[in-house]
């Protein structure tokens, strides 16, 4: 009698338990996520490269202001014993006003100048300590050419070879190409179709209310275990559409990475020929130093003597200064190109790092 409900409430609870006994598009997938995480180590890679030669940049940029601050605080104070020596030798009447007011001319110009290149220096030291993460104190660094010898060993043809193989970039494109395959794979062949579980299910009913005899309630369990099978009857072509779409995705990383190897190449192959070319430069540049530094003792004895202006022997000595200057930013060049080489190819690492250090310390 106290099953007979005409008004009232119903009540279901279960909990259902599924095991995939036979799903490939779960191996498919799990593949696929192995491979995105090998993608993520290399892309790693590629910022740390592109971190170690912006480190190196940006110490280049400080020595090179450095440098130029010290040479221009070396002219300028040459430049103020000779004013001084004028102004002397202005009194004794053996010189006139024009040379002392040029020496004075030239003087707030190279005031002007280390002004602005003490800001290079300050703005190029903000950009190093953001990457190193504190400000570093730089010396004098040595730039002995030998210290390089372990950047320029190898070839630059088997540079290129290898970092075709090798390069993480390169290695990261090929493996968004095998995910594309396989993802290409899964749904050519219907491996997202048929899919085998096992099912367990533990629940009950329960109905309370009125009904003919007063209140009344009724309550059932169930349970079971079974095998689910499930096929799609039509997926109104969207597999072979996918299947279609991956392909094409693999074709145009194949183009991404033979542009992606031509880039890299181009710009090794740039670095080499730069650094080349400023060692070739080296030569010609301490070459002009020496003439520059002859000119000088020529062009202050000539002065002495009355056959050269004051103008003649400041611009002498300005000769030299710019020639030590020149030089010494050629030697960093070739610093930064072979960095350049080492990191277009993907092998600006540890040891390379180390030589590098070595050369500017």
């Amino acid at each position: 009698f106290n099953t007979s409900i005409y008004l009232g409430a119903t009540a279901r609870a279960a909990l259902v338990a599924v095991a995939p006994l036979f799903d490939q598009s779960i191996e498919a997938s799990a593949r696929q996520l192995n491979l995105s995480a090998q993608v993520t180590d290399l892309m790693a890679d590629v910022s740390g490269q592109f971190l170690a030669i912006s480190v190196v940049e940006r110490y280049l940029d400080v020595l090179a202001a450095q440098e130029t601050v010290r040479l221009t605080s070396q002219q300028l104070g040459a430049l103020e014993k000779t004013h001084a020596q004028l102004e002397k030798r202005r009194k004794l009447g053996d010189v006139s006003r024009v040379d002392v007011e040029e020496s004075l001319e030239r003087i707030a110009q190279l005031r002007a100048e280390r002004l602005a290149r003490e800001a290079q220096l300050v703005i190029a030291n903000r950009a190093l300590a953001d990457l190193a993460g504190q400000q570093t104190a730089l010396g004098s660094p040595s730039l002995q050419p030998s210290l390089l010898a372990g950047l320029t060993s190898q070839s630059l043809d088997q540079l290129v070879a290898d970092f075709k193989k090798s390069h993480p970039l390169l290695r990261a494109v090929d493996l968004r190409r095998q995910i594309s395959l396989l993802e290409a794979k899964k749904y050519s062949s219907g491996q997202d179709s048929v899919r085998v579980s096992a099912v367990g299910s533990v629940g009950f009913d329960r109905a309370e209310g009125y009904g003919d005899y007063g209140h009344a309630s009724q309550t059932s369990a169930n349970q079971f275990v079974g095998v689910q099978v499930t096929v799609p009857l039509s997926t109104g072509g969207y597999r072979s559409a996918k299947a279609q779409e991956s392909a094409i995705e693999a074709d145009r990383l194949l183009d991404e990475r033979a542009q992606r190897a031509l880039e890299l190449e181009q710009a090794a192959r740039a670095a080499h020929l730069s650094a080349q070319a400023s060692q070739v430069r080296l030569d010609v540049l301490a070459q002009r130093l020496q003439t520059a530094k002859r000119r000088l003792v020529d062009t202050e004895k000539a002065y002495q003597q009355g056959a050269r202006s004051t103008l003649e022997w400041l611009a002498a000595q300005s000769a030299v200064f710019d020639a030590e200057g020149q030089l010494y930013l050629e030697r960093l060049a070739i610093a930064r190109q072979l960095a350049r080489r080492q990191a277009q190819a993907g092998q600006l690492l540890d040891t390379q790092m180390g030589q590098l250090s070595r050369y500017l310390q």
